[in-house]
């Protein structure tokens, strides 16, 4: 990799790999050798690509195939997702890569199938525009195709999050195309695309690129400086550190208190109510009174045992069902006609019980 500064940078590819063909035609292993050369000038927003492939060696007799492609592109603004850009490809013999030909063939084996006849040029025109707030970049694109026997027209349109702009990881691709064949009737696709990375850092939202194997069109490859963010897409100045979201509110004071008594640090995920305040539930003729929930049974059972060394009323835990996935912690039962501050509240549907 070359870097001449204000003429540009330079960098070479080389490429061997091996493939098995396995079809109604060739059979055995093959070796093929592949390379490249790329310059890219981010200040005049120029691109060119020169790559080509040969099978050098293959166990048929008679095998062999090789293929070159010329790449142009031009994008005035490669540092940042929007604004235009065209790129050009020109493509001689079989495509300049074995993997880009693999993927040609479509679906193996379906019924019907045939192979679609590669465009030896084609041409696409994008324009990259804010949309929903500066959150994301809408490029809608033009895609042109020629070859010997095939000429085809294609619209299309990606939607992918901008650069630091906090919206959702991933891109949304569609596009339709019309192909007009030499012999036999017109042919229509129609592609839907969704890209979500499984990890890592997220791509930045670039302008679609021809094919998979393309010129990078902005701001990709060497020397290609960071992509800004669009105007109010909500970026932090350089160096600037985010801050600490604020801490979790914790009881204070006789609940903090009463709290601590009665359900200490458990290992793993925690209650989902408060220990302090138990919920009536109506069991039959009888109440219970629920004082935790537990996403784990280990501690639902530690808090279990806890409350049996402090009460002598039955305590009990009741597994997950249908409404609830959580390990329960009842108290009880307690009758419905029992006297007192619970027999009070447990007339009024929907009362809390305080434990003292």
């Amino acid at each position: 990799r070359g870097d001449a500064g204000a003429a540009g940078a330079l960098l070479p590819q080389v490429a061997i790999g091996a493939r098995p063909d396995a079809g109604d035609a060739d059979r055995g292993l093959g070796r093929e050798v592949g390379g490249g050369v790329a310059w890219t000038h981010p200040g005049l927003g120029l691109g060119l690509r020169l790559r080509g492939r040969r099978l050098v060696a293959h166990e048929a007799a008679g095998a062999g195939s090789s293929g070159l492609s010329v790449q142009f592109a031009f994008d005035p603004r490669p540092d940042s997702a929007l604004g235009p850009s065209l790129a050009l490809r020109r493509d001689l013999g079989s495509p300049a890569s074995g993997v880009q030909a693999l993927l040609a063939r479509g679906a193996a084996g379906a019924p019907g199938a045939r192979v679609a006849e590669p465009a030896a040029l084609t041409a696409e025109a994008s324009w990259g525009l804010p949309a929903f707030g500066a959150r994301y970049v809408g490029s809608p694109r033009l895609t042109w195709g020629a070859g010997p026997r095939m000429r085809e027209l294609g619209v299309g349109l990606r939607l992918a999050p901008a650069p630091a702009a906090g919206a959702a990881e991933g891109s949304l691709d569609i596009g339709a195309v019309r192909r007009d064949l030499a012999r036999g009737p017109a042919e229509h696709a129609v592609r839907l695309a969704f890209r979500r990375p499984l990890g890592g850092d997220r791509p930045a939202a670039g302008k679609r690129r021809p094919d998979a194997g393309g010129l990078p069109l902005a701001g990709e490859g060497p020397a290609a400086p960071a992509r800004r963010a669009p105007a109010g897409a909500g970026a932090r100045p350089r160096g600037a550190v985010a801050a600490p979201p604020p801490p979790a509110r914790r009881p204070r004071g006789a609940a903090a208190a009463r709290a601590a008594a009665l359900a200490p640090a458990l290992p793993g995920t925690g209650a989902v109510p408060s220990p302090a305040q138990g919920l009536l539930v109506a069991c039959g003729r009888t109440l219970h009174l629920q004082i935790g929930a537990f996403a784990v049974r280990g501690n639902a059972e530690r808090l279990a045992r806890r409350m049996r060394s402090l009460t002598e009323l039955p305590v009990r835990v009741a597994p997950p069902d249908s409404r609830t996935p959580l390990h329960r912690v009842r108290l009880g039962p307690l009758p419905l006609g029992a006297t007192g501050p619970a027999g009070e509240q447990a007339s009024r549907p929907g009362a809390r019980i305080t434990m003292h």
